[in-house]
């Protein structure tokens, strides 16, 4: 990935890739902190999308577009996973991961929230299985989490090199 971002930089050195690992309610007031200090900064209008993984992992998942604005990004993932598919570099992959289908997740509160609150685009990249049984124990299976660690890899590759 250092290798695509120093690439990528030569085009426009402005670029900067960063990651923030949030997880549970404790995180929702931390990424709450984290915009308050984007936006006081004057760099919150520099985001150009919020990248969101939730409750990934489980065999056979069904993630959905979950916006109009990033459905571009979206198609992306799903046009990655194809390539992927189609040169047999997904292991035990039977059946699309992504659905084109825009579902809305209103009222499901994240640690992308604030982000949302004030109107980042987001793309929230979730199994809509386990958001709809998030009481359930969930047993995550080895070949999809490293199915969607390429996608997402080659995604980011792609994304950065634009």
């Amino acid at each position: 990935m250092d290798e695509l971002l120093c690439k990528a930089k030569e085009v426009n050195p402005e670029l900067t890739l960063e990651v923030i690992f949030a997880d549970s309610l404790d995180a929702l007031h931390g990424t709450e902190q984290l915009v308050a200090s984007l936006k006081e900064q004057g760099k919150l209008k520099d985001v150009h999308f919020l990248l969101e993984l939730n409750v990934l992992g489980k065999k056979t998942p069904k993630i959905f577009a979950t916006s109009e604005t990033t459905k571009i990004e979206f198609d992306h993932f799903r046009a990655v996973e194809k390539r992927l598919k189609d040169k047999n570099l997904l292991i035990n992959h039977s059946s699309s991961y992504f659905d084109g289908e825009v579902q809305e997740y209103s009222g499901l509160w994240t640690e992308a929230t604030p982000f949302l609150d004030e109107n980042v685009a987001t793309m929230r990249l979730m199994d809509e299985q386990l958001v709809r049984a998030h009481d359930e124990e969930v047993i995550l299976d080895e070949d999809v989490c490293n199915n969607i660690l390429r996608i997402l890899s080659i995604f980011l590759g792609d994304y950065l090199c634009q």
